[in-house]
């Protein structure tokens, strides 16, 4: 049909686009584990008391559309959380599905500041309705950053379709 028309288009006229913010997201993404920039990014975020410790991160998760790290805080409270910041290729995706995809009901508001306080909001609605959803400690959505409580489990896409081997197959 003409969407898929369409799709093909704005791919084959974004790929330059794409391709630097995609290549981009990637080396933001480790970059944001350095713990002097998580400690900047927890002191944006008002949380100075965690950023004052000695702290390790790690990157979890390989996603493009935010830079997603696992924070370890000994001594802190809490002493583990999950720092999230938005990425250019996130907003770029975001708008190109809501304009030339499927996903047309998307917000229309795809900037990473509004897709971080869509996601604060979001969870926070679920926790006041008693859905269990990792709490959130901190937004600053002008800083496109967003500090969650950790909790244990596993993820959500192991969770509903299990492991895959390296063969892609599932391991459930």
């Amino acid at each position: 049909g003409s969407g898929n028309g369409r799709l093909a288009a704005a791919v084959f006229a974004l790929a330059p686009a794409l391709g630097a913010t995609y290549a981009h997201a990637f080396a933001v993404r480790r970059r944001f584990a350095d713990p002097a920039i998580v400690k900047d990014a927890l002191d944006r975020l008002g949380l100075r008391e965690l950023a004052q410790h000695d702290l390790t991160a790690r990157v979890i998760g390989s996603g493009k559309s935010n830079a997603v790290v696992d924070v370890r805080v000994p001594g802190g409270e809490p002493d583990r959380l999950v720092l999230k910041r938005a990425l250019p290729f996130g907003t770029l995706m975001a708008w190109g599905a809501r304009n030339f995809g499927a996903n047309y009901v998307y917000s229309a508001r795809t900037r990473g500041a509004d897709r971080i306080a869509r996601e604060a909001a979001a969870l926070r609605k679920l926790a006041a309705a008693r859905i269990a959803v990792p709490r959130v400690l901190a937004a600053s959505p002008d800083d496109e950053l967003i500090a969650l409580a950790w909790i244990e489990g596993s993820p959500a896409a192991t969770a509903l379709y299990g492991l895959r081997a390296s063969n892609g197959a599932i391991i459930i």
